[in-house]
């Protein structure tokens, strides 16, 4: 399957469910799961594009966006773009994978806690990543309402 049809498949994927992930929900807004819709935003974070990423927010609810550093934090429309639109003038994209995640879908809400990896921009070694999550479903697709990021501590020796 190419790229952009692998894209397509998910982005089109059946409402009952992730299928990636094989995970069940009740949700009968979204044609798209949360789980695609993520995946859709963290493609445009690496790939820095702005409008990709607004597309994947819900401004219905007040985003807010609170990163893994000090300072990172935004809420609301305003506030939110001007976070992403820094984030995407940077040299290269933040690149995220989160192999183990655990949804939770009640209705329309739609929430994720997922331990993964991030490569930061101009660096090449994978750092712990940790991001919690609510989507919304907005019409016939779900929606980023929260991002909350948090770089793991290594266990302290006792």
């Amino acid at each position: 399957m190419s790229p952009a049809s692998n894209r397509e498949a998910k982005l089109t994927a059946g409402h009952r469910g992730c299928p990636r992930r094989g995970i069940p929900y009740d949700s009968t807004v979204a044609e798209i799961s949360p789980d695609a819709a993520l995946d859709a935003v963290l493609q445009a974070v690496a790939a820095r594009d702005l409008g990709m990423i607004l597309e994947g927010l819900s401004f219905l609810h007040g985003p807010t966006v609170v990163g893994s550093e000090e300072g990172e934090s935004a809420h609301g429309r305003e506030a939110v773009e001007a976070f992403f639109a820094r984030i995407c003038s940077l040299p290269a994209g933040f690149r995220f994978a989160f192999p183990q995640r655990r949804w939770t879908v009640r209705g329309d809400v739609a929430w994720l806690v997922a331990d993964g990896t991030v490569i930061e921009p101009g660096k090449a070694a994978a750092l712990p990543y940790r991001l919690t999550a609510v989507l919304v479903g907005e019409g016939a697709a779900w929606r980023l309402s929260l991002w909350s990021g948090a770089e793991p501590l290594r266990a302290r020796p006792a």
